[in-house]
């Protein structure tokens, strides 16, 4: 087996999950199944509802929050281009009021 792959145990809901993971991650998994269970349990305590409804409202709310940050990376660069364009735009049209000045002092 690979060195750097690592087998854990993590807990779900109460049920073990065995992976083999990247060594590296380790923290990542175990952070995210307690976030997992944290959020499960919140569900839990407000609604009374079948244990396969709170998972699908679990995965709804990371997906949501998954596609948000999908959106805020995406838009950034679009973001940082539109400045840059701008700052060009008028950096440019400064330059031609100068030679249009310029050309009027002859």
């Amino acid at each position: 087996m690979d060195d750097n792959i690592f087998d854990i145990t993590i807990r779900i809901c109460g049920r073990p999950f065995k992976l083999s993971i990247p060594r590296a991650e380790e923290e990542i998994y175990r952070n995210a199944a307690k976030l997992l269970n944290q959020r499960i349990e919140h569900y839990k305590g407000k609604f009374e509802v079948p244990h396969e409804d709170i998972m699908s409202m679990v995965s709804l709310e990371f997906a949501v929050e998954y596609e948000k940050l999908l959106n805020q990376y995406h838009q950034a660069p679009i973001s940082e281009m539109n400045k840059i364009s701008e700052m060009l735009s008028k950096e440019l049209d400064d330059e031609e009021t100068t030679e249009d000045g310029a050309l009027g002092n002859d």
